[in-house]
């Protein structure tokens, strides 16, 4: 069975790392990580085939399955949010502090903190992409399909 519909789930997905650096009195650079802003923010976009009329029942049953999907995508994102929270928290403490050292090691051992912590949260994200998927699937079954089909007898 198809569905007349189609719900696309975009995250838009941002972390920022802010840190002190101080510049010592004997000349040497040390940097730590201070604050790491997750941003992840779900932008989702349903459609329905136009070949269903906007007062149809047929409209009406694909649209609540496909918001269905945006449910479950919000609720994922709303779960793993403290999770994805946890581990950069971990990670920015286990980082501890970069230094004492030349501005220029400061520089490649500030961008190894950056690339770990990006590589946390990249981490952390295909697991809850892999989670929604999974959720998502369970959704769209033959089952599903011929319960909808069943709602609208008449179209």
């Amino acid at each position: 069975g198809t569905m007349g519909g189609l719900t696309e789930n975009v995250f838009s997905r941002k972390l920022e790392v802010h840190g002190r650096e101080q510049k010592r009195a004997d000349g040497w650079h040390c940097f730590a990580p201070v604050r790491v802003v997750a941003k992840i923010s779900l932008e989702p976009t349903v459609y329905v085939s136009s070949a269903y009329s906007t007062s149809s029942c047929r409209f009406r049953v694909t649209r609540e399955h496909e918001l269905q999907h945006v449910k479950i995508a919000a609720d994922t994102l709303e779960e793993y949010a403290p999770i994805v929270l946890a581990r950069l928290r971990r990670a920015a403490g286990a980082a501890g502090v970069a230094g004492p050292s030349t501005a220029k090691q400061l520089k490649r051992e500030r961008q190894r903190i950056v690339r770990k912590l990006n590589a946390v949260y990249a981490e952390a994200l295909a697991e809850m992409d892999g989670k929604l998927a999974a959720r998502q699937a369970r959704l769209d079954t033959e089952s599903e399909y011929r319960r909808i089909a069943g709602l609208c007898p008449a179209e």
